[in-house]
């Protein structure tokens, strides 16, 4: 959106000129005038004879008087007709329009006469800059004193307008900056004091220039100038005071002060400000969310997170039912009882030390008193005592800290510790509330704000190219009227047409020419040269020299043998001078000028360079780093390979004002935080830390300030929240941390989808204009070549669109592209007779299904052949029953089944496992006899036709052998779970999805290598860096890893293990860069998961090849993992987006137009769903008068506003309830609670009176009942509820979908109903997704069951997470596929001899120790497809928002409502 302002404005710039001649013309021939009143030119011009820019005078000043007196009289007699608009094209720091020309240099920062008819009688006047940019000014005397042509306040204006006077304001700024991370010193005191001057004097000047206050372009009247104001005002007080925390009143407007300075950036930040209100509805909804999040949070879970392991008394028995001073009803342990046992027994529990805590774990272990909850380890009791985890932050226990948790919930920051906490409190059939409500209202949230970004940009780049194609209509216009005059005039004369001024001749010369000039040696042997250099054959050879030194490099890691390494040198140094020759022969013949006029040459040059340095320099201690140089090479593949081109032109596109403003931003928290919590995390330090030593993130220095700011944006917030937090205090920490995650990730979203929405339109301006680059049109045109075999129905003219049109398509236009895309009929086709088509039509309608064939089913070849065809065709009829499809959909959803019971424990149940055997031998039975029906009916060619038949022939194939090697004694159960995959042939909605996908395939795997070699290129610079580095010694006894002092290296960690210190190891981290290959699971870790802070921490705490960590020992590796999180993360996940739309949008009409994910019901569900949104229902006319004035009240306007009243009073209600809540407020609560229910009541009596069974066709009415209904039993049977069946309070957080009648009433919210109405048009696209996902996930589950059941407990694998048993292992998936924490079920995957036991325990059981090739082929490969069918279910909401946007925009639908008797009823 402010991309697209900003491209815009840059297109402005560049925009066409008139010639002096044309000009003349323009502003001299009133007949040419005359013909530009259409496009709104002829009004912006000066009268005829006079010039355009005219100085202001006095003279000037007396006129405008006179014309602001005409227009008082005109508006006295009521005349309108010299009214003009305000002009768009003359607004206040645009540049000029073209047809106005140039200015003289001399009228540069001039006050000139007013442009635009709308204020020449408003007392202004203009200035134009450098740039001819547009300023304007009161006529009025500025303070009083200073009239227009004043001497000292032209000079004032001159002087702030002067590009010189806003560097200099500019760089103070920046210095400013650099002083504010500065410790306080005599310097800094007197750099405060010049500051101020030049921020005073900058003030001074704009007062004189403009005035104060009292003229619409006064100081004040321009919301920037605020910021000046501020910063003088709250400068002053810090010289003479100490404001302490209050100093960043002092901070804030300073840094913002460098929005106001830069044009470019002051121009973006008003574009976001002014797509703010765009945000209103979505954020109304995302804090309801939010909020409703909170309330049944706490009413489900208040308390549990403080049940906790405590170690039983020994004087406590075992069989002992009861604890002394235990409240059940509470679940907390009381004080009351005076006995010194009880205050004995009391201390006890409460002491920390007698909690249960497991290793590596700062709180204690949670559980619960349900069968589904956590369980204590023996010799424990789960006892409500203490404070909640985390400093006691992370809590159910009131509405403030449930709606943390819910923030955190939809951030997905750590969500899954905070969900498993939960389910070892609560209960683990509480994942349902994680699966049903959690899910769903996140991703509608998060995919309502997507939509509505993208609809911001959208609109704002629609915009731009209007403003665009304006200009170029004006420019037209004006070129045609103007050739039109000249030819009258030529006409007239009867002279001869002459060339234009600006038309040039220009001269070729000929080969022959050019060999007479090249006589001496030289310039033949550079003629020769120049044939060989820009030959295919030399970049070919160049490009296999870039590989194989790409190959070469690849192979570097650690350790390496010294013939290895002298080799690898040796062709480092044969390559490098390839390049150095290939550089000199291009200059040879391109000469130096030539040479550097081509890009890539540059690049070429800078390669050169670095070898140089290198080689010059490698003798030289400390300048090692230039060995990651060489990577450079790597790039210059990018010249052959247009896909990497890409990604590079999006990097280079990104340094744009957006960036610049989010970087700003990043500054401004950075110096926040070190003024507000900088001194808290060094006074207070021990709260967080034992050791009373500063934790890894902190804000005591600029460093670790700028770490924790990018922590945050990236969206790991919670757990620093709870240091700060502990330092400083809740509220401040909030107020700062909250801002920086929502503000941040806005802007980073913007800047996503900027990069290649604004790219995409200004790709298509390019194509239009035919500004193409011939050899990438080239290489284009090759590659659509080599790929018309996958992609027949490219287009050819012009670049293709880089992303996904979000132009909704119309049905009309969808009906065309059907029609174009049907075979065309055979004109000397003769006619046949209408009843064999009809008789042929029928059959057909008889036999014909959608199942896995989308052919006719009728056999080849001639069908009357007797019994064989009877018999094809008895099984052809067979297969398309429904019946036998739904029988084969039992049967494939039983054989899935029965995969959940082949667990770990399945060796201990024989009769369990001879009945799956026996099963799985009848499944495969089924399907065999499915597949020889298939071919009976089909045809072997048909049959083999169709990718859902290959995929069900090669599932049987597999079972078949399976049952062979079984039989063989050949352990192949692993080899049922591909009997999932069947399911993806049998959903038409899933197989819909499944072509998009499959269409798009070509596509992500071009991308897809971009994306490898771009991680190949940080992987070798990985290599460089760290490889060797990530090794320590570790004392297993303690778990401690040594410090520097007492192990310096390998060599002293092998010497104590040596001398017979069996419980000392030199290991390596699991996650390191010794070599490419681990290179890559490293940088999985880092993009997709929490484990980047593992591999951040080893890398700073590394200091050399084969030496013992120290803590942060090299701070500034941290800027390798930063640079792979931008470069290898942010833009290589935009391209694969960006890739990925543009193949959806190639192959989209083919799919259903703006339906991609839908089938055809669906689609027409979809649309009557959008015309069934606005209707209203309708009802019989009341009988009687006492029931139409019953009537009169119930559909009354007040009525309805007091039941929101009470609907919202009821909501907060709920959020007031809290664990310490005192008897009298929860006797106050149940009253209230009481008294609404009656008011419900009343209600619901009173509109029964009035509709009567018209009532219940409303859902929401129907809705509002049931609420009712079960309110009332809550309050007779809560007691017998919560003791033998479930938690009362489920029952109670359904008052809550009262809120849903809001939606209805408030005329407000139609911009709400609208995002919903896009959501709702989305469900069958996203329960296609949903099903394909859960296949999914289901099919992992059970691949993990089979390949990891047996893994060690380690790391994130637990009682909880684990792949053991089915339900186990669905759970884990289900919680690792959106979270970040997968890389700790890896690391346990990852673990070898002597971590883990290799040795079986049985004979079919591999031991503990897991394969960890197959757990990063399993994780990598789940996370990739959940990420892709992930980024499926946000395109299909943005794509039906903007179909919902359609009725709002053209019908404009009213709040529905229902008709009775033509009266309009709310319903």
């Amino acid at each position: 959106m402010a991309c697209s302002d900003c491209c815009g404005r840059a297109a402005e710039s560049r925009e066409p000129r008139l010639s002096p001649e044309q000009l003349s013309r323009l502003l001299g021939d009133a007949q040419v005038r005359e013909d530009l009143q259409e496009v709104g030119v002829a009004s912006l011009l000066p009268p005829v004879g006079t010039t355009v820019f005219r100085r202001f005078t006095m003279k000037s000043m007396q006129e405008v008087k006179q014309q602001q007196e005409a227009k008082r009289q005109m508006d006295k007699q009521g005349d309108d007709g010299h009214l003009h608009r305000l002009g768009a094209q003359l607004r206040e720091g645009e540049p000029l329009p073209f047809f106005y020309g140039a200015p003289p240099p001399e009228l540069l920062y001039t006050p000139l006469e007013e442009l635009d008819p709308f204020y020449q009688s408003q007392k202004t006047f203009v200035v134009l800059s450098r740039g001819d940019i547009l300023h304007r000014f009161d006529a009025d005397s500025s303070l009083y004193l200073l009239s227009p042509v004043n001497r000292l306040r032209t000079l004032s204006i001159k002087i702030l307008l002067s590009p010189w006077f806003q560097w200099f304001v500019l760089v103070t700024l920046l210095l400013n900056c650099l002083f504010m991370t500065l410790p306080d010193s005599l310097l800094t005191g007197v750099m405060e004091c010049v500051f101020l001057a030049v921020y005073s004097a900058e003030a001074l000047l704009r007062v004189l220039s403009r005035g104060f206050c009292l003229r619409p372009f006064s100081f004040l009247r321009d919301a920037w100038n605020w910021i000046d104001l501020l910063v003088l005002c709250t400068a002053f007080p810090s010289l003479f005071l100490d404001l302490g925390k209050c100093q960043v009143l002092v901070i804030i407007p300073r840094v913002l002060k460098i929005f106001s300075a830069s044009p470019g950036l002051r121009r973006t930040v008003e574009a976001l400000l002014g797509s703010a209100r765009r945000f209103v509805h979505v954020s109304v909804v995302t804090v309801a969310v939010l909020c409703l999040l909170a309330i049944v949070s706490t009413q489900l879970f208040m308390g549990d997170l403080r049940n906790k392991c405590v170690w039983a008394p020994p004087g406590l028995d075992s069989n002992q039912t009861s604890t002394p001073g235990y409240d059940y009803n509470t679940g907390f342990y009381s004080n009351d009882n005076n006995n010194n046992s009880h205050n004995e027994y009391y201390k006890h529990v409460t002491n920390p030390g007698n909690h249960f805590r497991r290793p590596g774990h700062l709180d204690p272990l949670l559980c619960g008193n349900r069968t589904t909850a956590g369980s204590c380890p023996d010799g424990f009791l789960c006892l409500r005592v203490g404070d909640n985890p985390n400093y006691g932050y992370t809590s159910y226990d009131s509405f403030f800290w449930s709606l943390l948790s819910a923030f955190r919930f939809l951030t997905q920051d750590y969500w899954e510790n905070l969900m498993q906490m939960t389910l070892r409190a609560a209960g683990a059939e509480y994942v349902l509330f994680l699966v049903l409500a959690v899910f769903p209202t996140c991703f509608l949230v998060l995919s309502l704000l997507l939509a509505v970004v993208v609809m911001v940009i959208v609109d704002q780049d629609k915009a731009t190219i209007d403003r665009k194609k304006l200009r170029e209509e004006q420019f037209r216009r004006i070129e045609e009227a103007l050739m039109r005059m000249k030819k009258e005039e030529e006409k007239d004369v009867g002279g001869v047409v002459l060339p234009s001024e600006g038309s040039t001749v220009t001269v070729a010369m000929t080969e022959a020419d050019v060999d007479s000039t090249l006589s001496s040696h030289w310039q033949r042997l550079r003629l020769w040269l120049r044939l060989f250099v820009l030959s295919p054959l030399f970049d070919l050879g160049v490009i296999l020299c870039l590989v194989v030194n790409t190959v070469v490099m690849a192979m570097e890691g650690y350790p390496m043998t010294e013939q290895f390494e002298l080799v690898s040198s040796g062709l480092h140094l044969v390559f490098s001078f390839i390049f150095v020759v290939e550089m000199l022969l291009r200059m040879s013949v391109l000469g130096l000028r030539g040479f550097f006029q081509v890009s890539w040459h540059i690049l070429d040059f800078l390669v050169v360079i670095s070898f140089l340095l290198e080689f010059s320099l490698a003798h030289v201690s400390g300048v090692s780093m230039l060995r990651c140089l060489r990577l450079l090479r790597m790039f210059r593949l990018a010249r052959w390979w247009p896909s990497l081109q890409l990604f590079l032109q999006v990097v280079w596109s990104s340094a744009q004002s957006l960036a610049l403003v989010l970087l700003v931003l990043v500054f401004l928290w950075t110096v926040v935080g070190l003024q507000l919590f900088g001194t808290d995390y060094v006074t207070n330090v021990c709260r967080i830390a034992d050791d009373c030593e500063l934790p890894r993130w902190h804000m005591a220095d600029l460093s670790h300030a700028v770490m924790l700011v990018f922590r945050v944006l990236y969206g790991e917030w919670i757990e620093t929240l709870w240091d700060c937090m502990a330092v400083s205090g809740p509220g401040t920490c909030v107020a700062y941390f909250i801002p920086i995650l929502v503000i941040g990730k806005l802007l980073v979203l913007f800047l996503f989808l900027n990069l290649f929405l604004n790219s995409t339109t200004n790709e298509k301006l390019a194509a239009l204009e035919g500004k193409t680059d011939p050899r990438i049109s080239k290489v284009t045109q090759i590659c659509r070549r080599a790929g018309q075999t996958h992609q027949p129905d490219h287009r050819t003219e012009g670049h293709e669109e880089e992303s996904l049109s979000l132009t909704p398509m119309t049905s009309e236009s969808a009906q065309v592209h059907k029609v174009t895309e049907s075979p065309d009929e055979d004109p000397k086709k003769p006619p046949t007779d209408p009843g064999q088509n009809r008789d042929e039509e029928n059959h057909k309608e008889l036999i014909v299904e959608d199942c896995c064939c989308s052919f006719c089913p009728l056999q080849d070849g001639d069908t009357s052949r007797g019994s064989w065809s009877d018999f094809r065709r008895i099984c052809l009829l067979i297969v398309e029953n429904r019946v036998f499809k739904g029988f084969m959909l039992f049967i494939i959803l039983l054989s899935c089944m029965a995969l959940s019971f082949e667990d770990v424990h399945l060796e201990d149940r024989r009769v369990l496992s001879l009945v799956l055997d026996w099963a799985d031998l009848v499944f495969t039975l089924v399907f065999l006899v499915e597949m020889v029906l298939k071919w009976s009916g089909f045809g072997f060619r048909k049959y083999f036709s169709d990718v859902c038949c290959w995929l069900d022939f090669l599932v049987l194939d597999v079972s078949l052998l399976a049952l062979v090697l079984e039989a063989a004694g050949v352990y192949c159960r692993p080899l049922r779970a591909l009997r999932t995959l069947r399911t993806l042939s049998r959903f038409q909605g899933v197989r819909v999805v499944l072509r998009c996908l499959w269409a798009a395939l070509p596509s992500l795997v071009d991308v897809q290598l971009v994306v490898l070699f771009v991680w190949l290129a940080f992987g070798i610079l990985g290599v460089n860096l760290f490889a060797g580095k990530f090794f320590y010694c570790f004392n297993e006894t303690s778990q401690e890893i040594f410090i520097p002092d007492a192990v310096n290296n390998r060599s002293d960690c092998l010497a104590l293990i040596d001398a017979q210190f069996n419980e000392i190891r030199w290991k390596r981290f699991l996650l390191h860069f010794d070599n490419v290959h681990a290179s890559y699971v490293s940088m999985l870790i880092l993009g997709t998961s929490r484990g980047l802070f593992d591999l951040l921490y080893a890398a700073t705490d590394s200091r050399g090849v084969e030496l013992q960590p120290a803590f942060e020992h090299s701070l500034y590796m941290s800027l390798y993992f930063l640079g792979f999180m931008i470069f290898g993360g942010f833009f290589s996940f935009q391209l694969f987006i960006r890739v990925f739309l543009r193949a959806l949008q190639q192959h989209g009409p083919q799919f259903g137009g703006k339906h991609l994910f839908m089938t055809e019901k669906q689609q027409i569900y979809s649309e009557g769903f959008k015309k069934r949104f606005s209707r209203p229902w309708s009802c019989l006319p009341p009988q009687g008068a006492c029931r139409s004035r019953v009537l009169a009240v119930a559909s009354s306007r007040w009525l309805e506003a007091f039941m929101m009243a009470v609907i919202f009073l009821d909501v907060v209600l709920l959020g007031i309830d809290s664990l310490d809540v005192s008897e009298l407020t929860y006797a106050v609560l149940y009253f209230f609670h009481f008294a609404l229910i009656l008011v419900f009541l009343l209600e619901f009596l009173l509109k029964i009176t009035a509709f009567g069974r018209c009532y219940f066709r409303s859902a929401l009415n129907v809705v509002d009942v049931t609420v009712l209904v079960l309110c009332i039993v809550n309050l007779f049977v809560s007691d017998l509820m919560e003791r033998y069946f479930l938690k009362i309070h489920i029952l109670v957080v359904l008052r809550l979908a009262r809120l849903v009648r809001v939606l209805r009433f408030c005329s407000a919210t139609r911009g709400i109903r609208t995002l919903f109405l896009g959501f709702v048009m989305s469900l069958p696209a996203l329960a296609n997704i949903g099903v394909l996902l859960f296949i999914l996930t289901f099919s992992f589950s059970v691949v993990g069951m089979f390949a990891f059941g047996h893994t060690r407990p380690a790391f994130s694998v637990d009682d909880q997470l684990n792949f053991q048993t089915f339900w186990s292992s669905l759970t884990t998936m289900t919680l690792v596929a959106p979270s970040t924490s997968w890389s700790g079920l890896l690391l346990a995957f990852m673990d070898s001899p002597p971590d883990c036991d290799p040795d079986p325990l049985r004979a079919e059981v591999r031991g503990e120790c897991a394969s960890p090739v197959a757990g990063v082929l399993f994780f990598a490969s789940y996370i990739l497809l959940f990420i892709l069918l992930v980024v499926l279910l946000f395109i299909a909401v943005v794509l039906e928002s903007f179909n919902a946007r359609i009725p709002e925009d053209s019908e404009n639908p009213k709040t529905p409502r229902c008709q009775v008797n033509q009266t309009a009823v709310p319903c």
